[in-house]
């Protein structure tokens, strides 16, 4: 499962945390089976880092 983390308010953190711990219930791992990328401090993507996420994910997916 991948997940977009854009900018977010305190309220939006709360609702992160809670669907964090309903996919660890669902037996998704963050690195494992659940993968997030997040906006940086400017509110943009690092595109070599998505890359990289990119590549590691379909690496798993190709094992």
């Amino acid at each position: 499962m991948w997940f977009h983390q854009p900018e977010m308010d305190a309220e939006a953190r709360e609702d992160w945390q809670a669907d964090l711990a309903a996919c660890a219930a669902l037996g998704f791992e963050t690195g494992i089976n659940l993968f997030v990328t997040r906006d940086d401090e400017t509110g943009a993507v690092d595109e070599t880092r998505l890359r990289k996420m990119v590549l590691f994910v379909l690496s798993l997916a190709r094992s």
